[in-house]
């Protein structure tokens, strides 16, 4: 349990002094984990032939911060890698992603 312990308290060490930031970090995590998974339980599906996840939810986690974790996702389990809305889409909201966040902190309404 030390080891764990160990590994663990510089992340709550930041959490304290950074409360906003330690949560937007474990948010975008929980994202990109959950639409990774998605992915591969879309693929599943697909192969199986079951109920499928819409596209347009990929799109909503991608926009929401989910975008890292579908694009791995797409190619990791080579998952909507011919639909040509993803190829383009997903790195599109990226792009616009890291824009926005370069705007903010240029602006300084956040700092990193």
């Amino acid at each position: 349990m030390s080891a764990f312990l160990e590994f663990i308290e510089p992340f709550a060490s930041f959490m304290e002094e950074n409360p906003l930031k330690g949560a937007a970090i474990v948010y975008l995590v929980i994202m990109n984990v959950y639409v990774f998974f998605l992915c591969r339980h879309d693929k599943l599906s697909a192969i199986l032939g079951k109920e499928r996840v819409p596209e347009k939810d990929f799109f909503v986690l991608s926009f929401f911060g989910g975008s890292l974790g579908m694009i791995v996702g797409m190619y990791a389990f080579r998952h909507k890698t011919k639909h040509i809305s993803f190829v383009f889409g997903i790195p599109f909201i990226i792009a616009v992603q890291i824009c926005i966040v370069w705007l903010l902190v240029k602006n300084g309404t956040i700092k990193l």
